[in-house]
């Protein structure tokens, strides 16, 4: 099974331990290639909602592994704005 499965939502399992503040389950993912960048049908990333939702313990680790910054999502919004 490919850990870049996504549901009807179009969330990746990254997605959705990084949302919920799952550092160690995010890791063993990403370690497992999880894709850190895939957008959702809202062009949102793993490191958007994040930000969005202030689950920022993870949002370091993020970062630290390569995670793009200037995705745009379908409201033109970055991590930033």
């Amino acid at each position: 099974m490919s850990v870049n499965l996504i549901d009807t939502d179009e969330f990746t399992p990254q997605r959705v331990f990084a949302e919920l503040g799952h550092m160690e389950a995010t890791k063993a993912l990403i370690e497992r290639d999880a894709a850190i960048n895939y957008t959702d049908r809202d062009g949102n990333t793993s490191l958007i909602v994040i930000a969005f939702k202030r689950k920022l313990e993870i949002f370091p680790y993020l970062r630290e592994i390569g995670a793009d910054f200037d995705i745009r999502d379908a409201s033109n919004n970055t991590v930033f704005t």
